[in-house]
C-alpha cells in the first residue's frame, strides 16, 4: 500500500475480504477520503467492527463483495484473494463487481505450490 500512496490520499478506497480490518485502517491512516471495509464472514464482521469503529470514515458492510454497491465512485480496492482463499473468498468474484474502480491492488500475482511428504 505504502508504495500507491498517491493513490490512496483524498480517494474513496475500499478493502475486498477486510477480515479485521487492518489494511482498512491502513489505508484511512495514509489519507484516504472514505474506506469501505467489506466482509461476508459473520465472525470477522464482528470484529472489523471493532478494531475499526474508533475511525469515522470508514464504512463496514457485511456481504460478498460480488454483491456491494458503493454508493459513489470506488477509486481504489485492495483484496487479498491471493491468499489462503477460505471463507468461500474467491478471486473470481472479482470478475463479478457491480462496480469498476480506478485501481485494483494486487493487481497480479504468482501462485506457488510444493508437493508435501508425510
Amino acid at each position: 500500500l505504502k508504495k500507491h500512496r498517491s493513490k490512496i490520499e483524498g480517494k474513496v478506497c475500499l478493502e475486498a475480504g477486510a477480515g479485521k480490518g487492518l489494511f482498512t485502517r491502513e489505508m484511512a491512516s495514509m489519507g484516504a477520503r472514505k474506506v469501505y471495509a467489506v466482509e461476508r464472514s459473520d465472525i470477522l464482521y464482528g470484529l472489523l467492527n471493532e478494531n475499526v469503529s474508533d475511525i469515522s470514515k470508514i464504512v463496514t458492510t457485511q456481504e460478498g463483495i460480488e454483491f456491494f454497491e458503493p454508493p459513489e465512485p470506488i477509486d481504489l480496492l485492495f483484496h487479498e484473494f491471493y491468499g489462503s482463499l477460505i471463507l468461500d473468498e474467491s478471486i473470481l468474484a472479482l470478475r463479478q463487481l457491480k462496480f469498476k474502480p480506478e485501481t485494483i491492488l494486487p493487481d497480479g500475482g504468482r501462485l506457488w505450490c510444493m508437493p508435501i511428504m508425510e
